[in-house]
């Protein structure tokens, strides 16, 4: 009953165990994001100053192979690009929750830790739909094989 009310009047009750769980998932992810963000600058930064370079090797070489069309280096350099953005969205959300829940555990902000968690569900959503639709690929790619 009592942990109803506090559903209700948004009090935050976190014992000591959960404070520290999320202070380590806060420093943790942090720490990837970070990382990650860095590495998809500089994967976006690759794609955006050789992007002719990609576009024209990948025609020249596989121009034969299966009856790719010539446009095919440019589909391949706009899936890169796109994939590159999505992936910096992805741990910009993650970046969100480790730097709005440990103010929030401190300060005992219900409507900040909120946020951090709602943060932290769009991460796992938009990483979910991604694990989906490359498992979907990956069955359509290698179910021709079986």
């Amino acid at each position: 009953m009592q942990q109803d009310q506090n559903l209700i009047t948004e009090e935050l009750e976190l014992g000591s165990n959960a404070r520290a769980s999320l202070n380590n998932a806060a420093n943790w992810a942090r720490f990837i994001a970070i990382f990650m963000l860095i590495s998809c600058v500089i994967f976006l930064l690759v794609i955006l100053a050789q992007g002719s370079e990609i576009i024209s090797g990948y025609n020249e070489g596989f121009q034969s192979y299966r009856g790719l069309s010539p446009g095919s280096g440019l589909i391949l350099f706009v899936v890169f690009l796109l994939a590159g953005i999505v992936f910096t969205v992805i741990f910009y959300y993650l970046l969100s929750f480790s730097l709005k829940i440990k103010p929030a555990l401190i300060a005992e902000d219900t409507k900040q830790v909120n946020k951090g968690l709602g943060a932290l569900k769009i991460y796992f959503i938009i990483s979910g739909i991604i694990g989906i639709l490359f498992a979907f690929i990956n069955f359509l790619a290698f179910g021709k094989l079986l």
